[in-house]
């Protein structure tokens, strides 16, 4: 298992995978990740999936953001998350409308970062 690990509390405890990774266009590479007990791959454009090396049963707490080197008209949200295939899927659309799928411009300073609790058995 991976992650911060809490004490067992009423049978089950929680691991918590802390990460980020460059969103990029072009060249991105698992080299750039941040933190342990996951990999991403990315779909598409604004898509990518945190792929998670261990099983859980349940996420109790999740948090995403973007970080960008300047202003732009784009956010970080999670979407399917399938616990029994490992993965969470994350989005980079545009603020503006919540759905248009876009790529950030990439910079050395431009990553997503996220924390996930999740309940082991």
């Amino acid at each position: 298992m991976y992650g911060n690990k809490f004490p067992t509390f009423n049978n089950f405890s929680i691991d918590i995978i802390r990460g980020s990774f460059k969103p990029l266009a072009t060249g991105f590479s698992n080299t750039d990740n941040l933190g342990h007990g996951f990999t991403v791959t990315r779909n598409g454009t604004g898509d990518y999936t945190i792929n998670l090396l261990d099983e859980y049963v349940s996420l109790v707490y999740w948090d995403i953001n973007l970080r960008l080197h300047a202003a732009a008209d784009a956010m970080a949200e999670i979407g399917d998350v399938s616990l029994s295939g490992k993965s969470v899927t994350v989005r980079i659309v545009k603020k503006s409308d919540g759905v248009t799928a876009v790529d950030p411009t990439g910079d050395a300073n431009t990553r997503v970062s996220f924390e996930l609790e999740l309940k082991t058995i």
